[in-house]
């Protein structure tokens, strides 16, 4: 999460928003991103069907869309390649 909060800040044009789909009350997640260096700033809680709908096989799974909603990438788990492809799809959308 903490590296989303850093591209969220050098992608002010895009719009980041991390869903937490664990059933937990909605304290003991403020507590966690508390804790964290860096948290994007729109955090979602749901209370299921987010993997029932996207079918993610891990977490966290990331997804990229355009801006008319089409998923242009999924990414499932958190390694510095998944990053690396992460930021190159910003620098793709972010360009005029």
């Amino acid at each position: 999460m903490p590296e989303l909060a850093k591209l969220e800040k050098q992608y002010p044009g895009v719009k980041f928003i991390s869903v937490h789909t664990q059933e937990s009350k909605p304290e003991v997640v403020e507590k966690f991103v508390q804790s964290l260096a860096g948290a994007p700033s729109n955090i979602v809680l749901t209370s299921g069907g987010i993997q029932e709908t996207f079918q993610y096989l891990g977490l966290p799974h990331t997804m990229v869309l355009d801006s008319n909603n089409v998923v242009l990438m999924n990414l499932v788990g958190y390694t510095p390649d998944n990053m690396k492809r992460l930021s190159k799809a910003l620098q793709q959308l972010a360009k005029p």
